[in-house]
């Protein structure tokens, strides 16, 4: 009986969850896979205070570095637009992004939208499939936009 219920559970969890196909998420990634459009991102303040966030070429280089002034705690969301620091387009492909406050590193997210549903098991549950990124467990998406 338990097995019986717990697959029922699993099960209305993962056709719960399909409401979010092609819907937009924010999700753990320190990571932008750039393909040319602009990308939305957040940072999770804890503390308020001044947010800065920089986007890192394969090479190290800081391409942009985006201040986004005083920031209440919570997820502080941002818009790179795949320019340089100069104003000028970067080429496609994968970037860093690392952000900060008051001289500690934050946990950074990175939009983008649900292609699929699943279910990865006991250890992962119930998972989504998001476009840029990979499978993320449903227990870390910190928002849907």
């Amino acid at each position: 009986l338990g097995s019986t219920v717990s697959g029922a559970l699993q099960t209305s969890q993962v056709l719960a969850s399909s409401n979010l196909l092609n819907r937009q998420v924010l999700v753990p990634s320190s990571t932008i896979n750039y393909s040319g459009s602009a990308v939305t991102g957040a940072a999770n303040v804890g503390t308020a205070g001044n947010v800065t966030v920089n986007i890192v070429d394969a090479t190290g280089k800081v391409v942009r570095t985006m201040n986004l002034g005083s920031q209440s705690s919570g997820l502080s969301q941002f818009t790179w637009d795949g320019n340089d620091d100069s104003g000028n387009p970067v080429a496609q492909g994968t970037y860093s992004m690392a952000a900060s406050s008051n001289g500690s590193s934050l946990d950074t997210y990175v939009a983008g939208t649900v292609t699929a549903v699943g279910y990865g098991g006991a250890d992962m549950g119930t998972y989504l499939q998001v476009a840029g990124v990979g499978g993320v467990p449903l227990t870390q998406v910190a928002q849907i936009l």
